[in-house]
């Protein structure tokens, strides 16, 4: 028991050593600052992509749901992405800036 408190409170020094040593760091070394101030915004700036990205991957969750789940839309992806066309219907292709 002794043995494991001992143990414990050498752990505890070693972390507060450390934490102790790297703000020493970071406020006295010249770059220091810098760098903290360069991780800190990278940090912030990959929480914001992180955000767009957990929106879109929300959005295809529900593409893909609505997928398995609705026949329309499945034929509509279908028909957009892969141009297919049911037997008989007739396919008119406009053209922008075309002339008569």
């Amino acid at each position: 028991m002794v043995a494991m408190k001992t143990s414990s409170l050498l752990m505890g020094m070693i972390v507060l050593g450390l934490s102790i040593a790297m703000v020493t760091h970071t406020l006295l070394d010249p770059s220091g600052w810098t760098q903290r101030q360069k991780i800190t915004d990278d940090l912030e700036r990959l929480r914001a992509q992180n955000a767009v990205l957990e929106e879109r991957v929300t959005e295809l969750r529900q593409e893909i749901k609505a997928l398995r789940q609705r026949d329309e839309v499945r034929e509509r992806a279908v028909r957009n992405e892969l141009g297919y066309v049911r037997p008989g219907e007739m396919v008119v292709e406009l053209r922008p800036n075309a002339t008569p």
